[in-house]
């Protein structure tokens, strides 16, 4: 075949190849298509909700790592503050040696302004000039002791001032982890909200509060969503990732809600921190969030199996009702007002009664990453 005819055909299969045929979408009612779901191919599983595992291990290991942090800076805080009383003290101590330094060398310094004509020509007695010289003997003395004191005090001062300088430093590096960490929660929170906001379901409030909060939560249990129902809405790849393992599976090593100093069994108190955030300990779906019977907010979690979280106590909730979320996804704050009690009250309840706090959680996260 000679050149010509075989340009003629590679240019005849060019125009074959573009030019559309008849009924073919242009890429404007292609894309409609795809964005409305008409007759659109079948998409794969978003590898992202493959992340809901990983996304959980980073938020407790990064919440232990937070909880750490805020101890090292508390204890430094301390630190700081014992040595800035010593520096205070020690200062305070200098004063009467400094002061007694001062009027003897004041003394010192009025003899040894005498002119010598004015000496010779007053002569007084030898037991006057014995006893001016051991006066002056006792003033250089004094003048030395008081010397030695001040600078062995200013040399322990300055001791301590270089060990305040290595602890702020310090302080000032675990602070800057801490933020790190702080964002790192927060980014990880926010990519787990992108990955489960198709899951949120629209939850009408409770206008009718009840007297007590076990016919509260009997009324949300009897409006939301059925256990049935719960895995019928997670795709299949979503629920690979999300409520891995049933909560009773995890007894013993879910994480505090809050760090703090805790006690109480079915109504758990914590005392925390300003601004100490509020975590879930599992898996689940708001229930509701918001005040409750006229007080403070509360928010109910449940995690499936008719087990629900109950915390009451915090400042403002960050997750409405019906959002999905994953254990160690922060949900609220606790107060900032340093001079109040923070006080934050927390229920396990399973069919609607409280079981025994402690012997669901552990202050340890380690185990939390064998899901």
């Amino acid at each position: 075949m000679n050149r010509s005819c075989r340009a003629i055909l590679l240019l005849a299969a060019g125009l074959l190849v573009h030019t559309p045929g008849t009924g073919a979408e242009t890429p404007g009612e292609l894309e409609t298509l795809i964005s409305t779901g008409s007759d659109a191919p079948a998409q794969e599983p978003s590898s992202s909700t493959a992340d809901l595992a990983s996304l959980r291990d980073a938020l407790l290991a990064d919440e232990s790592e937070r909880r750490r942090l805020a101890d090292t800076l508390e204890s430094t805080r301390k630190d700081l503050d014992d040595i800035d009383r010593r520096i205070e003290t020690g200062l305070a101590g200098i004063e009467p040696h400094r002061e007694a330094w001062g009027t003897r060398v004041s003394v010192l310094l009025r003899m040894s302004g005498i002119p010598r004509g004015v000496i010779i020509a007053m002569p007084a007695p030898l037991p006057v000039v014995h006893r001016s010289s051991i006066v002056a003997r006792m003033l250089v003395t004094g003048i030395e002791m008081h010397m030695k004191d001040m600078t062995r005090r200013l040399d322990e001062l300055s001791a301590l001032a270089s060990i305040r300088e290595g602890m702020d430093a310090t302080r000032l590096d675990t602070l800057g982890q801490l933020r790190a960490i702080e964002a790192d929660i927060d980014s990880a929170s926010e990519r787990v909200r992108e990955i489960l906001a198709p899951l949120t379901v629209e939850r009408k409030p409770a206008i009718e509060t009840p007297v007590t909060l076990t016919s509260f939560l009997h009324r949300l249990a009897a409006e939301s969503m059925a256990q049935a129902s719960i895995g019928n809405i997670l795709t299949a790849d979503i629920r690979t990732a999300l409520m891995v393992t049933d909560i009773e599976s995890r007894k013993g090593a879910l994480p505090y809600p809050a760090h703090g100093v805790s006690d109480g069994r079915h109504r758990l108190r914590i005392v925390t921190a300003p601004e100490e955030p509020v975590i879930t300990p599992f898996d689940g779906v708001v229930l509701h969030s918001g005040p409750f019977n006229g007080s403070g907010p509360l928010l109910v979690i449940d995690h499936g199996d008719n087990y629900q979280t109950i915390l009451l106590g915090f400042d403002q909730g960050t997750v409405g009702a019906g959002e999905w979320l994953v254990a160690g996804q922060p949900v609220a704050v606790m107060a900032a007002d340093d001079t109040e009690e923070r006080t934050l009250y927390v229920e396990i309840r399973h069919k609607g009664i409280p079981v025994d706090i402690p012997d669901w959680l552990t202050a340890a996260f380690s185990e939390e990453s064998d899901q």
